[in-house]
């Protein structure tokens, strides 16, 4: 893209702030980030990539700021997709935009003509949610799973989990409800990867009891600490790219702005990596590449407990499969919720919202 070209030419590097609650998708090369919230902000509408078309390290980033090209809504807390067929095409799903949630279920933002739209959708509308996993398959359906949302009798306000399935069409832009037979336990702050072979990767997230869901499947290499509310990207190269979120520090919890990697290439051994350096010649498909161990390393393993399950279901033309989940204590604070002491490091401003209109800057 021409554009994208002169911006990389003529700009400074951006430097990733702290940040949670955010979405990420990745498109030609490039991973756009949108959005969350950070240690100055509960909720934003920054927008900015990463460029995986050429070589860097972890410790020095080739990431761009956009905010100049188009008006994002401000969101948080939301999901986001982009599908095979509609490659150009960012689909940002649920999440907190404004103060009346009619706001619609789905925004689509085209990285070609630069503009944001709202989806005029039909069908079995779900309810809105928050850190849901979302997938998109070859025939261009949207998976929408789990999640959470708030439940208001009288006064009182129950923070929800839900285990529910919901597809969205995006050729005909219409919802359908799947079956949520065989899912994983009902949890959110985590993220889902679907891989070329059906598999999908579930990396972090919380459970209702308070629990950090940690790391998918077996790995190698110097595993990073449990974590939620952050990003997972699966680049062309076969890399996911995993950005932000909450991680545990060794004495609590910490918002971050690191960027940590899996190499997923080998389906028997995915290997956490710090470098990245692209094949001369790109493909649709997974291809070798160079990589060192990450430095980024769990250093609380005691306090770790390793629960190993598998759960097989099939959606459409994917598959589910399990993964190992180090389970720790989770320390960050929730918007109304009660059944979780909240530490007074973490609590949280429940005035989010900037305006009625969510594509307001």
């Amino acid at each position: 893209d021409a554009y994208f070209r002169i911006l990389h030419v003529n700009s400074y590097s951006y430097i990733p702030l702290n940040r949670d609650e955010h979405v990420a998708s990745y498109i030609d090369n490039k991973i756009f980030f949108l959005g969350g919230e950070t240690d100055t902000q509960d909720l934003t509408n920054d927008f900015f990539f990463l460029d995986v078309s050429i070589p860097f390290n972890t410790s020095s980033l080739p990431m761009y700021d956009l905010n100049s090209i188009t008006q994002i809504p401000y969101n948080r807390r939301a999901s986001s997709v982009v599908c095979e067929t509609m490659n150009d095409t960012i689909f940002v799903w649920g999440g907190d935009l404004c103060l009346n949630c009619s706001s619609p279920l789905m925004f689509a933002f085209n990285t070609t003509a630069k503009v944001w739209n709202a989806a005029n959708d039909k069908g079995i509308k779900p309810s809105r949610r928050r850190f849901s996993s979302v997938v998109c398959d070859k025939n261009a359906k949207i998976y929408i799973l789990d999640g959470t949302f708030d439940q208001i009798v009288g006064n009182i306000t129950t923070y929800n989990y839900s285990n529910e399935l919901d597809i969205f069409d995006t050729l005909q832009l219409t919802w359908s409800r799947g079956s949520n037979l065989n899912a994983p336990v009902p949890h959110d702050v985590g993220t889902a990867t679907l891989l070329p072979n059906g598999m999908i990767v579930y990396i972090g997230g919380s459970n209702a009891y308070g629990q950090y869901l940690g790391l998918t499947q077996n790995t190698t290499g110097a595993s990073p600490t449990a974590r939620g509310f952050h990003t997972a990207v699966l680049t062309r190269q076969g890399h996911i790219v995993v950005y932000g979120g909450w991680f545990y520090n060794g004495t609590g919890s910490s918002r971050s702005n690191r960027i940590i990697m899996l190499n997923v290439n080998d389906s028997n051994n995915y290997v956490w990596v710090s470098s990245f350096t692209p094949p001369s010649v790109l493909s649709t498909t997974f291809q070798p590449v160079a990589y060192t161990s990450s430095t980024e390393s769990n250093t609380d393993n005691k306090n770790n407990i390793v629960i190993i399950g598998i759960v097989v279901g099939a959606v459409s033309i994917i598959t589910i499969s399990g993964a190992i989940f180090l389970f720790y204590r989770r320390y960050k604070d929730r918007k109304d919720i009660n059944v979780i002491p909240s530490d007074d490091a973490f609590k949280r401003s429940k005035n989010f919202i900037r305006s009625d209109d969510v594509f307001k800057r």
